[in-house]
């Protein structure tokens, strides 16, 4: 084979990898990786019936029936939960007159921890 035919051939060679390769990546940008196929999705919420943080008292879910609820879990020493709390808050703030409800669930924590948590984050 001549040395001009072999650069060809490599070219091409170099250039079809580079579709195909593309081409795989193109098919995967609608996919996450890291989302796990789950049963859980379009069933309903499992009920629960949880104690109050402070006072007396549980709060379950089907106490909130029709009414739109965000569940957020959270812990005192859980970095990203320190960051999202003025967000979740302010938002709280936000929808209240909407009728959307928020309700936190205090996760691997004590509740004394909880509690310094929400009295120092507000």
């Amino acid at each position: 084979m001549r040395p001009a035919r072999s650069v060809e051939v490599a070219a091409f060679l170099v250039v079809g990898f580079v579709v195909v390769l593309g081409v795989v990546f193109a098919a995967r940008l609608d996919t996450n990786p890291r989302l796990a196929p789950s049963p859980l999705i379009g069933r309903p919420a499992p009920d629960f019936d949880l104690p109050l943080l402070t006072g007396d008292g549980t709060v379950r879910l089907t106490d909130f029936r029709g009414e739109i609820v965000v569940v957020n879990f959270f812990a005192s020493w859980c970095p990203p939960c320190r960051r999202e709390h003025p967000a979740l808050v302010g938002t709280a703030r936000a929808f209240a007159d909407s009728g959307v409800q928020f309700i936190q669930i205090v996760f691997q924590d004590t509740p004394d921890n909880a509690v310094a948590f929400l009295d120092e984050l507000g």
